[in-house]
């Protein structure tokens, strides 16, 4: 802007009364006001987006951690039963009165 033009926007406000300078500041205030609680309410929503996708990730890997649970569940229960078997022919070889290495 001009400096001039500037310069008689001054002088005209200041060659008006006090109400009408209130009225103004009360303006300009409640249009800070509007434009920081719309500010507030975009970040909120950012936030709550972000919040989603990092509970989507936390579910999906959580469900890949039961599936590698569960992966583990079945290899102990192999391994247990193996061991049931090799526990079998031992008592068997032992049975027999074969001696043991």
């Amino acid at each position: 802007m001009n400096p001039e033009i500037i310069t008689k926007l001054a002088d005209h406000a200041a060659a008006q009364s006090d109400r009408w300078l209130f009225v103004a500041l009360l303006v300009i205030l409640l249009v800070i006001c509007f434009l920081f609680l719309r500010w507030l309410v975009e970040d909120r929503k950012s936030i709550a987006n972000r919040l989603a996708d990092i509970t989507d990730r936390h579910i999906a890997q959580t469900e890949a951690l039961t599936g590698a649970v569960e992966g583990t569940k079945e290899v102990v229960r192999n391994n247990t039963a193996m061991m049931e078997k090799v526990k079998e022919e031992i008592r068997w070889c032992r049975g027999r009165g074969s001696p043991m290495p």
